[in-house]
């Protein structure tokens, strides 16, 4: 017994020490943290089965044994793994805040940061103006849209996507074999996004055309930026539609 405790110990250092290290290396996401967990348990399993094939009759005389190694697996787990909160030690309170509510509270920051860019560029002057081609009306858009990615530290391409040249030109920028499924969903006009969130395809209509904005990031691109720069698409196209008409412009 007093070796098997003794290979337990080194094995519950040796865990530790590389939780550490993968905690200092990066996040630890829930997939991960699970299937430390299995294997954690998986452990103590396979140890008890070690001791009991060994001494089979130490599950009935040394069961209080068996039973102090499970509680601390479980201590270990709920205290490391699962982030247990400790709360009323004694007089005191402890309070641990989840590193959960850290992110989203990042999140939410950084939207409203989004959404404050947003408003400043519908409120100034470049969201609308009188264009006298459809050259001229795109790049007016396309400045609207740069002036959003140039805020975000986006990298935004616009692509058109109708032809077969054309939609042959987007497919060679990414991987053939994947992009059968990146096509059904950009012609049913949904937003492709990469495993990594690294990339998205946002594809929208324009005088009955369609489009597609190839939108990259070394961050992460998220559901709201796509929405913003859907919003700014909107908002271009009616105020300048409403010019033409009040002018008399035509958009040919």
């Amino acid at each position: 017994m007093l070796i098997f405790i003794k290979i337990l110990v080194w094995i519950v250092f040796t865990a530790l020490i590389f939780y550490i290290i993968f905690s200092w290396k990066g996040k630890i996401n829930s997939t991960n943290l699970t299937s430390i967990r299995k294997t954690w348990y998986g452990i103590f399993l396979f140890g008890a089965l070690v001791y009991w094939t060994d001494k089979p009759s130490s599950i009935i005389s040394d069961w209080k044994n068996y039973l102090i190694v499970a509680v601390i697996f479980m201590l270990v787990d709920a205290f490391i793994f699962l982030s247990l909160y400790l709360k009323k030690v004694g007089n005191n309170e402890l309070h641990s805040l989840p590193e959960t509510i850290n992110e989203l509270s990042d999140k939410i920051g950084d939207n409203k940061e989004k959404i404050r860019i947003t408003r400043s560029i519908l409120l100034s002057d470049s969201i609308i103006g009188y264009y006298e081609s459809n050259e001229e009306y795109f790049d007016g858009l396309k400045s609207i849209i740069q002036e959003y990615a140039e805020c975000e530290r986006l990298i935004i391409k616009f692509f058109s996507y109708n032809t077969k040249l054309e939609k042959e030109e987007l497919m060679n920028r990414h991987k053939r074999k994947n992009f059968i499924n990146i096509d059904t969903q950009l012609n049913l006009l949904e937003t492709y996004y990469s495993s990594d969130s690294k990339l998205a395809l946002y594809p929208f209509t324009l005088n009955d055309s369609i489009y597609v904005l190839e939108i990259r990031t070394t961050k992460s691109i998220s559901e709201v930026d796509i929405l913003l720069v859907d919003i700014l698409i909107n908002m271009f196209t009616l105020s300048s539609e409403l010019y033409i008409i009040e002018g008399g412009i035509s958009n040919d």
